[in-house]
């Protein structure tokens, strides 16, 4: 069965994540607590290791412990953007859902495209890679249009941690140049 079959569209716009008919299996929740367990132990390791190096630091290791305060930041991150993978970004527009499907197959044309899924309010590509693949779901709706990107890997997914921001912000460039002409 495809999987458009399973994502609750109304659901998901009201709730802003992407919800679905299925149930959540073992391997979902898995995923989950073992991404999240192994990002907290790597903020944990961070964290006495500045605080190690804080203790001992002279000026020129100050270099070692901001490279170290980064990674701790960029670890909670992927921690936030793992626990709310499924998080709905939106695009507003005036433009009907075709002119949208059309941008967005447009601007994706340079990711290599394996497969898409449309329904009239729903497109789902699929990039796949050689051993994963990443979706892309687009709710199309009158004036927005909402998304999420996730990866889906055979043992544990990593979380998508910059891509739906590049994207919205290429996506809505493109509407408003349309917009605008």
């Amino acid at each position: 069965m495809q999987r458009q079959n399973y994502i609750d569209i109304n659901k998901s716009i009201k709730t802003g994540y992407l919800s679905t008919f299925e149930k959540k299996d073992f391997w979902f929740y898995g995923d989950l607590f073992f991404t999240i367990i192994f990002l907290c132990n790597m903020t944990l390791a961070l964290c006495i290791a500045i605080n190690t190096e804080l203790k001992i630091a002279t000026i020129p290791d100050r270099i070692f412990t901001t490279i170290l305060s980064i990674l701790l930041v960029l670890c909670l991150y992927a921690i936030y953007r793992k626990a709310f993978e499924f998080k709905l970004s939106n695009i507003t527009h005036n433009l009907t859902r075709t002119s949208i499907k059309r941008i967005i197959d447009n601007h994706l044309t340079e990711i290599d495209k394996s497969s898409i899924i449309e329904t009239k309010e729903l497109y789902i590509i699929k990039k796949i890679k050689s051993y994963y693949y990443t979706e892309y779901v687009f709710i199309i709706t009158k004036d927005k249009t909402y998304f999420n990107i996730t990866n889906h890997f055979p043992k544990l997914n990593p979380p998508i941690l910059f891509s739906h921001i590049f994207l919205k912000r290429d996506l809505q460039k493109l509407v408003n140049q349309i917009l605008n002409k």
